[in-house]
């Protein structure tokens, strides 16, 4: 398991099997660039969710999924409800953090697959959104 602490405000304590060092982090955009003991390190910042719905293929045929493990905390539509692109659908808590998880498009609920209160597996269905006509 790797730990983290921020110290400053670039400055940063990591732990890995135990061992502790001091890095210099700095963030611009989706660049990450390190140093660490005189080594110099970059690389992408990435969020784990995004990359999880590209590997489901997202949500472009109007299929919502969740991409990690989670209890359902909020349900804000029904079928029938007409949505529009961006609008959140349903909330998902997972690892201590709320994900929020948005029409693609405008469109129609025609699905609404899960209820407030229940667990959901990786790629379980949350809501089904088909795209209006001429949208």
């Amino acid at each position: 398991m790797i730990r983290a602490g921020q110290l400053g405000a670039a400055e940063w304590w990591i732990e890995a099997e135990g061992e502790r060092r001091v890095a210099a982090l700095h963030v611009a955009g989706e660049v990450l660039t390190a140093q660490v003991r005189g080594h110099g390190l970059s690389g992408s910042v990435v969020d784990p969710r995004d990359h999880a719905l590209e590997a489901l293929g997202g949500a472009a045929d109007g299929a919502i999924r969740s991409p990690m493990p989670g209890a359902v905390a909020r349900v804000l539509v029904a079928a029938g409800d007409r949505v529009e692109a961006g609008q959140i659908l349903v909330v998902v808590e997972a690892m201590k953090m709320e994900n929020e998880f948005k029409a693609p498009m405008a469109g129609l609920v025609v699905e609404v697959a899960v209820t407030a209160g229940t667990a959901v597996d990786a790629n379980a269905l949350l809501v089904v959104v088909e795209a209006e006509e001429g949208a």
